[in-house]
């Protein structure tokens, strides 16, 4: 493994310590839910846009009020199956507010991205 490689491990490893929240995520088919996937209750990085903060963590387009990103942890979570439509509750906020994943991005090494809408 190179030296970048290694670095990027450690980086990503310190920000899913620093930065991870928990969240439930409910697999949705339709508006019901999936029975063959089970509600999941895991630790990912929320970060949502708060009506004018700039882009998610990976330096994206700014995020309106009301969209937010969800970065998983491929290594903690490595057989996770995540749709679009499938609902996510940020558990450990106030007032619990409650997402819609309107895109999954699955092509990174190290994490799953879910693109969310407040429900």
């Amino acid at each position: 493994m190179t030296d970048w490689f290694r670095l990027a491990a450690m980086v990503d490893r310190q920000m899913n310590r620093s930065w991870s929240e928990p969240v439930r995520l409910s697999p949705l088919k339709g508006e019901k839910p999936d029975p063959s996937r089970g509600i999941l209750d895991i630790r990912a990085i929320l970060s949502d846009g708060g009506g004018s903060e700039s882009g998610g963590l990976r330096g994206g387009p700014q995020m309106g009020g009301g969209q937010a990103q969800l970065m998983i942890d491929r290594n903690s979570y490595p057989d996770l199956v995540v749709k679009e439509g499938d609902a996510v509750c940020a558990t450990g906020r106030r007032g619990r507010p409650w997402y819609s994943v309107l895109r999954v991005d699955d092509r990174g090494d190290t994490h799953l991205v879910l693109e969310l809408g407040e429900k």
